[in-house]
């Protein structure tokens, strides 16, 4: 199966995080300033890092603008997301993530391994990427940024209008079309952070094992009772393993003095609660970005 440039865009962003925490100075610079000031430190002390970052928008910034009528990723949300990260986890949890180790298996042979290496050469080839239409227009962003000045609307709309609105927009005045309705929800942010992972609905405290590191959580509240039932926010003192793998949470329901929001800042896990629906909207696999850094925060859908 091929991997999407979402998952692509994860794991690098880790890749990026590892470097971070690999370099005690560095990492301290990262948790210790704002994420704008953060991003100018690194470019002024730690060049060789900041191409990274740099190397990182260029080739993954237009992904967020797929469908989601988002603004293409900035310096600042990229720093927050590596911020969340390096406050979670140490050297060695962030390399399972960014480093899985490569599996070997027995080589195809014959009429398969023909068919296998065609797949293999076409899956290769970016000609052949379903993302090629967006990603080239992240490349021709200048040229797409003045197209939005000309029409005086922001570059995100613009990146989602089809061709043909665009030319006639531009050569007879014609108003652009509204964008769909993006997939988000909306509830409290009550752990500030910004992350971007894959879903698991977790509805029972048993599912908890499905869990990996990076993960986006997305659950109903639940609140462990006086009879020890397992919750995925445990009382004060008691391990939560899923907790510790969240790269966010999500909830049905829940507010900002509930017992599953003071778990969550306990632990600095971004978090938002109160999303109505949340859990028969998201579905496994889907990767979401969670936006916590405002009170009223929002949860987008990337990829489907």
């Amino acid at each position: 199966e091929r991997e999407s440039e979402a998952s692509r865009e994860i794991t690098n962003l880790y890749r990026i995080a590892l470097k971070f925490a690999r370099s005690p100075e560095a990492k301290q610079v990262v948790v210790d300033l704002s994420a704008n000031k953060a991003f100018r430190s690194i470019e002024a002390n730690y060049p060789e890092i900041a191409v990274d970052l740099v190397a990182h928008l260029q080739e993954y910034g237009w992904v967020r603008t797929v469908s989601t009528g988002l603004d293409i990723a900035s310096p600042k949300e990229v720093m927050q997301r590596i911020q969340v990260a390096l406050l979670r986890w140490d050297a060695g949890t962030l390399a399972g993530v960014a480093e899985p180790p490569t599996v070997v298996g027995p080589e195809t042979a014959g009429e398969l391994g023909a068919l296998v290496d065609d797949y293999r050469t076409i899956r290769d080839n970016p000609a052949f990427s379903p993302a090629l239409p967006v990603k080239a227009k992240w490349m021709a962003r200048l040229f797409f940024a003045e197209v939005a000045s000309t029409l005086g609307a922001p570059l995100h709309r613009v990146l989602n209008t089809p061709a043909q609105a665009l030319l006639d927009a531009v050569e007879s005045g014609v108003a652009l079309p509204d964008l769909p309705l993006r997939p988000v929800l909306a509830g409290a942010a009550v752990s500030l952070g910004r992350a971007t992972g894959r879903v698991k609905v977790v509805l029972d405290a048993d599912q908890g094992t499905r869990i990996r590191v990076g993960d986006i959580i997305v659950t109903n509240l639940s609140t462990p009772t006086y009879e020890g039932e397992p919750s995925i926010f445990p009382y004060r003192g008691i391990a939560s393993v899923p907790i510790e793998k969240a790269a966010a949470i999500v909830t049905d329901e829940g507010g900002l003095l509930s017992h599953a929001a003071i778990v969550c800042r306990e632990n600095s896990v971004p978090s938002l609660l109160g999303a109505e629906g949340a859990s028969e909207t998201l579905s496994d696999g889907m990767i979401v970005e969670v936006d916590a850094t405002r009170a009223n925060g929002t949860v987008t859908i990337l990829q489907p």
